[in-house]
């Protein structure tokens, strides 16, 4: 009897034991150990390890953070999926040249060697199939992540945190920004110690150490020597790249470029936060960058390998910008019609806002407690922020400026017009008066996204010559201004007639053109065979025959990015009356031949104005309703539309 009260009470003082641990620690870690199931010993090695006397109690802090946000994030897995290992392996042992930034057509090292990244790609690809339609397994932090991981990850995150650049950094700001062990949903993997001994260099490379934007700047910049911008297969990838997969493909779009960023400057101590636009405003898609924390507080965007902290810059307007956070935040963002956890809005931080409180004049016949804001996003209406609705009015707050929206209820019932919030925050409700009509002369149908292609004709020369090497050339038009994506038409007045004709353009821009047509004086096109330059740049294909073949979206782009020149030789000796041209470009303006429809914005759907045939490179259009919101389709061929309004001329303004 004695015995068992003995053991009884043992047991007794044990459980006490047990609990009184359990209980000593905070809420929230306490919470996450209760749903780890079978990784719980895992999660526990960590709070052990650092419990230990002589262990610094920050970094039990830090576990402590970590464990308790873990179930917000995860992995995709698929076995299939990591085939494609081999594929990164197979890059990363190629030869890669050093990037020039400043001026990326000399690259033509690196863009070879693009072309044998695509060829080793599409040899997985076609050995183990698309890799877009795996089925992927979601993998939670919680329960599968190992504590061998996340005591590397802690202890070089805080020896990270000892550089001189790092020290104004609070312990909130270090855990937010500097200790996260994943940038999304990539493989889990070590990957400090090889990223810290990448850029070991950056202390004895600063003329302040103590300035975290001068080390992040020296970062970006090597970043941008070996890094290179390309969206195009890897977006076949269906998930985020890891840490590794990132140094050894060497290349990616915007959000990789986020994501290499923040592995390199968070592995040398700078709090660096991953900046999100899900939907542009004025365009389809979004966009991701970074942004430092200066010693001031402030948050200085950049864009990995490309933009330095304080010249990044959007060509396109934002609706919502936000920053992603590790830990939890308290009110959720709605994004694709799902609530997301782990994000700030600071879309005041980075453009003109305005907050928008409307009537919703429609019937709410679902009773709807919330209204939506949605943009287009070139084919449909795309939601960007909710607000409760009290009394039929809705608010909505810190909401991009100079662009159009349209409020709805649940389902995507309208609640009411489009509006444009303009730059000072005024709302400019766009309601067809179809009592009033008006002209409209239309010569695009989308956005046109520059990326510096207009400039590539700047200074181009047309020429003629009665030599087949040009050395009598006469210089009929230079053109003196960036080339916009549209035909040109330039009158040739008094010259002589010419047995040749040619575009060569300045230097350093392969001479790149898309049509060229040489009308003489009776308006008919002038007849002769290709000449120029031989070859492409890179061998595309892009050769001189394109600029004849009546299709704007090919182009010539000459071997030699200086000399090269494409032209005609005339059947017959000829006078050039005038010249006609289009630079390269995007598809996107009216071509004659092509049939278009015109259609308007009226309450909850669009409406047709009719179709034309287009027979000049100007749509008219008589009678388009006072105050409309406007869309042009191209029924013969393309995708890309762009909602416009139209200015007192009746020209297109393209939101």
């Amino acid at each position: 009897m004695i015995r068992l009260k003995s053991l009884l009470c043992l047991l007794g003082c044990t459980t006490i034991l047990f609990l009184s641990g359990c209980s000593r620690y905070p809420a929230d870690v306490k919470s996450a150990l209760e749903l780890a199931g079978e990784n719980k010993d895992e999660l526990q090695k960590v709070i052990d390890h650092y419990s230990k006397s002589g262990q610094d109690r920050q970094k039990l802090k830090a576990a402590y953070f970590l464990i308790s946000n873990l179930r917000y994030h995860g992995s995709y897995y698929s076995e299939e999926l990591d085939k494609f290992d081999a594929f990164f392996d197979s890059v990363g042992r190629a030869e890669s040249p050093r990037y020039d930034r400043v001026n990326p057509r000399r690259n033509l090292n690196m863009e070879l060697q693009l072309e044998k990244i695509y060829h080793i790609w599409n040899h997985y690809r076609d050995k183990y199939g698309p890799p877009e339609e795996n089925k992927l397994d979601f993998l939670n932090d919680l329960t599968n992540i190992k504590a061998e991981l996340l005591i590397e990850n802690i202890d070089y995150a805080f020896k990270a945190w000892e550089f001189p650049w790092a020290q104004h950094l609070t312990f909130d700001q270090f855990c937010e920004y500097v200790l996260p062990y994943c940038f999304g949903n990539e493989n889990r993997e070590s990957w400090r110690p090889r990223y810290m001994e990448k850029y070991k260099w950056l202390l004895d490379s600063l003329k302040d150490p103590t300035d975290p934007i001068e080390a992040c700047n020296l970062i970006n910049r090597d970043i941008g020597t070996w890094f290179m911008f390309d969206g195009g297969f890897i977006k076949e990838y269906p998930k985020d790249l890891s840490p590794n997969q990132l140094l050894e493909l060497k290349m990616g779009y915007c959000k990789m470029q986020a994501s290499v960023a923040t592995f390199a400057m968070r592995s040398m101590g700078l709090a660096v936060v991953h900046a999100q636009i899900f939907q542009w405003g004025n365009r389809n898609l979004g966009h991701d960058f970074s942004a430092v924390l200066s010693k001031e507080g402030k948050y200085i965007d950049f864009l990995g390998g490309e933009r330095d902290p304080g010249n990044n810059r959007f060509g396109v307007t934002p609706t919502k910008i936000y920053h992603k956070t590790f830990s939890l935040q308290k009110k959720p963002v709605l994004l694709r019609k799902i609530q997301q956890l782990n994000l700030i809005d600071v879309t005041d931080y980075y453009t003109a806002t305005s907050d928008v409180s409307i009537e919703l004049p429609f019937p709410n016949s679902h009773n709807a407690k919330y209204a939506y804001l949605c943009v287009f996003n070139n084919k449909d209406w795309i939601p960007v922020e909710y607000a409760e609705i009290k009394r039929n009015r809705a608010k909505f707050h810190s909401m991009g400026c100079d662009l159009v929206y349209l409020p709805v209820y649940k389902s995507f019932q309208t609640a009411g017009h489009p509006f444009i919030l303009t730059s000072n925050g005024e709302i400019e409700h766009l309601i067809p008066d179809e009592s009033k009509r008006r002209t409209a002369y239309l010569t695009r149908k989308y956005y046109w996204d520059n990326y510096g292609v207009d400039s590539l004709m700047l200074n181009g020369r047309f020429q003629g010559a009665n030599k087949p090497d040009f050395s009598d050339a006469v210089d009929l038009h230079v053109q003196d201004e960036p080339a916009k994506p549209v035909f040109h038409n330039v009158l040739i007045d008094n010259n002589p007639k010419f047995k040749y004709a040619r575009y060569i353009g300045d230097t350093e821009t392969s001479s790149t053109i898309s049509e060229i047509s040489f009308i003489n004086r009776r308006g008919n096109e002038i007849q002769g065979s290709p000449v120029g330059t031989a070859g492409s740049y890179m061998n595309k294909g892009n050769t001189i025959e394109n600029v004849f073949d009546k299709n704007i979206l090919t182009c010539f782009e000459g071997a030699e990015i200086t000399g090269s020149w494409v032209g005609l030789k005339f059947t017959n000796p000829s006078e050039i009356h005038k010249i006609r041209f289009i630079g390269r470009n995007d598809g996107n303006c009216i071509e004659i031949g092509d049939k278009y429809e015109l259609v308007f914005w009226n309450e909850d759907q669009w409406e047709s104005l009719g179709e034309k045939v287009a027979d000049t490179d100007t749509l008219i259009y008589d009678n388009c309703p006072h105050n409309a919101l406007l869309l042009l389709h191209n029924k013969t061929k393309g995708e890309d539309e762009r909602i416009f309004t139209l200015d007192k001329k009746g020209n297109q303004i393209l939101w």
